[in-house]
Parts: C-alpha cells; structure tokens; sequence
C-alpha cells in the first residue's frame, strides 16, 4: 500500500499543478482576448477555441482529482445509518462499479475520436484536444479502484486525502 499511495501522491499532485496551469492558461487568455478585442478592436482569433478546449481538460481533471481525494458528491443520508462492515462493502462496490463504467466507456472514447474533424481556426485535428477523454477515464478508474483498496485497507487511507491534508492546529499543541 506504501507504493500505491506514493504513485496516488505523485499522480493527485500532478492532476492539481497540471488544473492549476490550465486555470491559470484559461484566465490568462481570456483576458488578452478581452483587451485585444475592445481596446485594439482586433482579437485573438484562435483563443476562444483554446480556451473552449481548455474547460474540457479541467473539467476531466477537476473530476479524477476529487476521484482521487474521495470527495464526489454523495448522498449519505441511509449510508451513515448502516453498520460499519456493510457501509464498507457498499462503498466498495459503489467504487468497483465506478471504474467499470470508466472501463466500458474508454472504447467508445477512443473510437470516436477517428470521427472529429479540424478545429475552425487553428485547422488542427479536434483529437489532439480530446485525449483527455480517455486519459480522464483512465484516471478516474485508477483512484476508484484506490479508493475500493482503502476501503479494506483504512489505516492506509490511499484515496481518502488524509495522506495530503495537514493537522489541524488543535492537533499541533498535542502533538
């Protein structure tokens, strides 16, 4: 479980810095386009399609990484009522069957990306910016699959982002 949760790390950290640029790209972009626009009344034109494409990989990132920390939304309003060894087998399998369905759709994915076509104004192939659709699934079905393992591992928790978050300062002073 060691090695898991080291590759967990690198992989959650990379998900976050890699979000961070794009966040900061679409920003960034947005704002010279708006600035050339009306004050240059001459704008970017490829930077609506870069920034359209940008919110597509954040989106996918946005999801493997709240995969990974084990925070997607839930409704747990009978799940807090049921005793501890069959909440854990529930969750498990809620996991397992998150991952099948990222495992059913990765070659969908794939095959319909033979389908796209060139972009309007860059003129490059619409696939280039679509592969994170399959490399999001993969993602998503490694921290399920994680998360499935903490479940019977919990002093280990791997996907629970306990690993990642600090004490509080309460804990400090105890420490």
């Amino acid at each position: 479980m060691k090695i898991l949760r080291a590759i967990t790390g690198i992989i959650r950290k990379a998900e976050l810095y890699f979000g961070a640029v794009v966040v900061a790209e679409i920003f960034i972009l947005t704002t010279l386009n708006i600035i050339m626009r009306y004050i240059f009344n001459s704008p970017i034109f490829w930077c609506e399609e870069v920034i359209l494409y940008s919110f597509v990989w954040m989106g996918y990132l946005a999801v493997a990484y709240t995969l990974s920390m084990d925070n997607h939304v839930r409704f747990t309003l009978v799940l807090d009522k049921i005793p501890k060894v069959p909440k854990t087998i529930i969750l498990a399998v809620l996991d397992l069957m998150i991952a099948a369905v990222f495992v059913i759709l990765i070659p969908s994915a794939v095959r319909c990306m033979g389908f796209l076509i060139n972009t309007p104004a860059l003129k490059i192939s619409e696939k280039y910016f679509y592969y994170i659709v399959p490399i999001g699934y993969s993602l998503m079905i490694f921290h399920s699959v994680v998360n499935m393992l903490s479940c019977f591992f919990p002093e280990h928790p791997v996907g629970s982002g306990m690993d990642t978050v600090p004490p509080a300062s309460d804990e400090k002073a105890e420490a």
